[in-house]
C-alpha cells in the first residue's frame, strides 16, 4: 500500500455561545480534518482540535516529509520524532493526525476495526458526560437539566465544567447537579487550570473533598504536570491530567507522583502509536487511563486495556462540541455504553459536502515518490 496523496480542511464551526475555560475563549471551534489516501482506493481520516495552535499550516508542512511507502504504522511517528526532534512540542498534534489516518488505512486495509487489528476485542464502553459549558449564558438551571439527561441516556459519570469564579458560586452548582443525579452517578469537576499556586488549589481542595466529587480534573494545566503532581501529593482526592502532554516523559512523571487518572489524547500526544506506549507504561502501574473526548477514537483502545473504564462524550445537543456536523453519524451510543465499531477501520465516517461546506481552507498535496516528494506542486484555497 503505497500513499498517493494527503489532504486537509480547516473547519470553523459555529457554537450556540463563545466555550469559556478561565482564560481560554473559544468563539467557534475549529478542527483540522486530514485525510491520506492509498493506490489501492482505501482513505484514512483522522481529526483535531486546533485550540489555537497552528495544526493546519504545521499538517501542510509535513505533508512535504510524508514518505508514499510506510514500512508500518508505527513508523511514521517514530522517523518523524527523531526527525522533527527540535520541534516536537510544535508539531506533535499534525503529527498525531498523520499517525491516526495511517493506523485508520492499516486497519481498513486488514479488513477489521482498529480495536481488533490492535489485538484486542472490543466492548461497548460506559459514558461520562460533560456538562456545564456555556453557563455564563444557560445559568445553573440549564446545566443541571443537562446533567439530568446525561444520567437518563444512562450514563455513569457526569463531569462538570467548573467556571472557578468564585468558591460560592461553584459549590452551588455541584451541590445542583448531584442533588438532581440518580444514586450511582457520579460527579467530577474540570478546572481547566484555573489555579496558580499550591496553596490556592489546596483552599478548593478540602471542600470539593466533602462534596464527595470522583475526581479532580487539571487543577493546574497539564503542561505543567509538575504543579498537578504536587498537587495530588496533597489531596486524596484522585486527580486527572495529560491531555495536552507531548512526550511519554510527562505522562511518566504524572503516573509515578502519584496522579491515578491519565487524560490521554491520542489526537494531540503521539497519535496511536503515542497512545500504545501511555497504555504500556499504564499496565504496570495502578492507575486509570481517562481518554479525553473523541469517543470514536478512544473506544478502539478500551479493546486492548480494561484500565479504561469509560470514554467521554459532548453529545451533539450539547453545542460545545459540533463535530457531529461532520460526520455521517452522529453519536453511536445506548444505554450510556458507546458500541464498539464493527467495521474496518476506526469507523469515522466524514460527510464530505458537509466538510466543503464548512471548510474555511483547504490544502492538497500529491505524494509520488519517496525522493522527490519536496518538489511536489500544492493546491492550497482559502475560503
Amino acid at each position: 500500500m503505497r500513499i498517493i496523496s494527503a489532504e486537509a480542511w480547516l473547519c470553523r464551526l459555529p457554537m450556540p455561545w463563545p466555550v469559556r475555560l478561565g482564560p481560554m475563549v473559544y468563539p467557534t471551534r475549529d478542527y483540522v480534518v486530514l485525510k491520506l489516501t492509498a493506490d489501492n482506493g482505501l482513505e484514512g481520516w483522522a481529526i483535531g482540535y486546533t485550540r489555537g495552535t497552528p495544526l493546519f499550516d504545521g499538517a501542510h508542512m509535513l505533508a512535504a516529509n510524508l514518505p508514499s511507502v510506510l514500512e508500518g504504522p508505527e513508523a511514521l511517528c517514530g522517523t518523524w520524532r527523531r526527525q522533527f526532534a527540535p520541534g516536537w512540542a510544535a508539531l506533535v498534534r499534525a503529527i498525531s493526525l498523520y499517525d491516526i489516518c495511517v493506523w485508520d488505512l492499516t486497519s481498513k486495509y486488514e479488513g477489521q476495526p482498529l480495536g481488533a487489528a490492535l489485538g484486542g476485542l472490543p466492548r461497548d464502553l460506559p459514558l461520562m458526560g460533560v456538562a456545564g459549558y456555556f453557563i455564563d449564558d444557560r445559568g445553573v438551571a440549564g446545566v443541571v437539566d443537562e446533567a439530568v439527561r446525561f444520567a437518563a441516556e444512562g450514563f455513569t459519570v457526569v463531569k462538570i465544567m467548573l467556571p472557578g469564579h468564585e468558591r460560592t458560586t461553584d459549590e452551588h452548582l455541584i451541590h445542583s447537579v448531584r442533588d438532581a443525579l440518580p444514586q450511582g452517578c457520579h460527579v467530577a469537576v474540570d478546572l481547566h487550570g484555573m489555579f496558580q499556586t499550591t496553596a490556592e488549589s489546596m483552599e478548593y481542595s478540602e471542600w470539593l473533598n466533602s462534596m464527595g466529587v470522583a475526581f479532580i480534573e487539571d487543577p493546574f494545566a497539564s503542561s505543567q504536570w509538575r504543579e498537578v503532581a504536587a498537587f495530588q501529593e496533597r489531596t486524596s482526592i484522585p486527580v486527572a491530567s495529560g491531555e495536552d502532554l507531548a512526550g511519554l516523559g510527562a505522562f511518566l512523571d504524572l503516573m509515578d507522583s502519584g496522579v491515578q487518572r491519565i487524560r490521554l489524547d491520542a489526537t494531540a500526544s503521539g497519535g496511536i502509536t503515542g497512545a500504545l506506549d501511555v497504555l504500556s507504561a499504564a499496565a504496570s502501574r495502578p492507575v486509570g487511563i481517562l481518554p479525553h473526548v473523541w469517543p470514536h477514537l478512544h473506544a478502539h483502545l478500551g479493546a486492548i486495556t480494561d484500565q479504561i473504564p469509560f470514554v467521554e462524550v459532548i453529545p451533539d445537543y450539547v453545542g460545545a462540541d459540533p463535530m457531529w456536523a461532520l460526520l455521517d453519524v452522529g453519536p453511536t451510543y445506548s444505554a450510556g455504553h458507546w458500541q464498539a465499531a464493527t467495521g474496518p477501520g476506526i469507523g469515522m465516517t466524514i460527510d464530505t459536502d458537509s466538510l466543503e461546506h464548512h471548510a474555511r481552507a483547504h490544502w492538497q498535496v500529491p505524494v509520488q515518490t519517496v525522493l522527490s516528494q519536496r518538489n511536489h506542486p500544492t493546491s492550497f484555497k482559502e475560503q
